[in-house]
């Protein structure tokens, strides 16, 4: 596999980088906000899951109150894993795309000393 190595197309792959960079900071962003709000939902949930296990008919050990309350909130669980997976993903494209974007630069160093014969 041959490298096209000349100046517009190295400004290009830089540009198509860049973009690559700021869309993912973006996702990030969204992914970021989703989590945080589905976060707190989970807890707010989890709380009054909680508390009317304990104020309920019988009253329950913490144990079981905990296990209750989990299992009531166990969907909103689901959904912030997903979620939180979901960022870790992101966050981790957006480091490949950042050592894509190192490469690049040592690469575009590398050509500018052979173009100007050092």
């Amino acid at each position: 596999m041959a490298i096209d190595l000349t100046p517009e197309s190295m400004a290009n792959n830089f540009a198509v980088l860049a973009a690559q960079i700021a869309s993912k900071a973006e996702e990030i962003k969204t992914l970021d906000r989703e989590f945080t709000i589905l976060s707190h939902d989970y807890k707010r949930s989890y709380g009054i899951a909680f508390l009317a296990a304990e104020y309920g008919e019988t009253k329950h050990s913490n144990d079981v109150k905990r296990l209750m309350a989990e299992q009531a909130t166990s969907d909103k669980d689901l959904d912030l894993s997903k979620v939180e997976c979901n960022l870790r993903a992101v966050k981790e494209e957006m480091k490949v795309l950042r050592d894509r974007l190192e490469i690049g630069r040592s690469m575009s160093a590398i050509m500018r000393m052979e173009w100007s014969g050092q």
